[in-house]
């Protein structure tokens, strides 16, 4: 209502700050890529050697501890071994089928829905990992599979409760295990 005698003057400046928005929900789950912790160097390793299918694989040494033998130690038999609370390395018998085939077929007989299937290296060897989702909400897994010497080796982890303990103040999660597993996995014949 009341003229203007500096017209040159009609100019602001202010930062405009745009919020992020949230992070909707996820048609897919989150893939199970471990993330090494940062101070996994300060974790004391065992090496489990086995001589009938001549593979290695380190695995935490705490987990041979008296507290947490029971709940996450090492556990073998006829048709694998069990680590920690959700971790299972598993000796497949192929049927007759190749990798890619077995890979296809897995499914079949459970009661798991196919997410994804990538290319992984296992011990140099050229793997299949399938992340696959099971029973209710957020009940997810993964897989690695590679062939050495006519049979399979499964390399299953699966949601769940986990054995996550410390060690050295830096806390060994279940999550860190199953990477270190498949990155210090060996065949040696």
């Amino acid at each position: 209502m009341i003229p203007e005698t500096n017209e040159g003057n009609n100019t602001a400046e202010f930062i405009a700050v745009t919020p992020t928005p949230p992070i909707l929900c996820q048609s897919t789950p989150p893939a199970i890529t471990p993330i090494l912790n940062p101070s996994i160097s300060t974790i004391l390793w065992d090496t489990y050697q086995n001589d009938l299918y001549g593979f290695s694989f380190e695995y935490p040494a705490v987990y041979e501890e008296p507290a947490y033998i029971d709940r996450c130690g090492l556990k073998e038999n006829e048709t694998g071994i069990h680590l920690g609370q959700r971790i299972d390395i598993q000796f497949l018998d192929p049927g007759g089928l190749g990798l890619e085939d077995f890979a296809s077929h897995l499914l079949n007989g459970k009661d798991w829905s196919l997410e994804s299937q990538t290319r992984q290296s296992i011990s140099g060897l050229e793997g299949i990992n399938i992340q696959y989702r099971f029973g209710g909400t957020n009940r997810f897994g993964t897989i690695s599979l590679v062939e050495h010497n006519s049979h399979i080796f499964g390399f299953n982890f699966s949601a769940g409760g986990f054995c996550d303990v410390q060690e050295n103040q830096v806390l060994v999660s279940e999550t860190t295990v199953y990477a270190h597993l498949l990155e210090s996995f060996l065949f040696n014949k």
